[in-house]
């Protein structure tokens, strides 16, 4: 079975369940081993997204593993987990287009923010951020100047947040990069919107 197989195997496992999987592939996983990144659906995908929602719970694990493990060869060493999440808040500055309304402009800027650093419906191809792919303020700054009504961008700032076991979000000083192991992705903390 190729790793693609368990990528659909999973979604079949738990049908309406997963919002999506990701199997790693060598060299960051050992012969016979298969080590897939779970995130559950999620009902509401706008906005921002309670890190509550994206927790793979162990009900689910349990049902992706035993549905596999019907499947799967025997000396197949099966690992099921959720990936790593990294919080990003962002500010931009932008110039709103003379006559435009700056209240709408900003909102429908923070809603295409939002799409857009999202675990399942973000990233470039909008099928959700890309698994181990860094996030640049130029992928921000070209997001931002799709929006109607924005004339131009005048800077972009990222800055990594923490969720931990507290359940307490803590943002950390401003980053040039927001980079990303081979089983992370990001999703939206805040996104200001600044009009200059």
């Amino acid at each position: 079975m190729t790793a693609a197989d368990f990528e659909y195997l999973s979604v079949q496992a738990a049908p309406g369940q997963i919002g999506r999987v990701y199997a790693l592939r060598p060299p960051l996983t050992a012969p016979g081993e298969v080590k897939l990144l779970v995130i559950p659906s999620v009902p509401r995908l706008g906005g921002f997204l309670v890190p509550e929602s994206l927790e793979l719970q162990d009900d689910l694990r349990e049902q992706i593993i035993s549905y596999l493990d019907d499947r799967r060869l025997i000396s197949t060493v099966l690992d099921v987990q959720q990936p790593y999440y990294q919080w990003v808040q962002t500010e931009i500055r932008i110039r709103v287009t003379p006559g435009e309304n700056v209240e709408r402009v900003r909102l429908a800027v923070e809603a295409k923010l939002f799409e857009f650093v999202n675990p399942l419906i973000g990233g470039p191809d909008g099928k959700g951020w890309p698994f181990g792919r860094d996030m640049f303020p130029a992928d921000v700054m070209a997001v931002v100047l799709t929006v109607p009504g924005v004339s131009f961008v005048r800077s972009v700032r990222l800055f990594p947040v923490t969720y931990d076991d507290r359940r307490q979000f803590t943002l950390a000083t401003e980053a040039t990069e927001i980079r990303l192991p081979p089983q992370g992705v990001v999703a939206s903390y805040q996104h200001l919107i600044i009009n200059e």
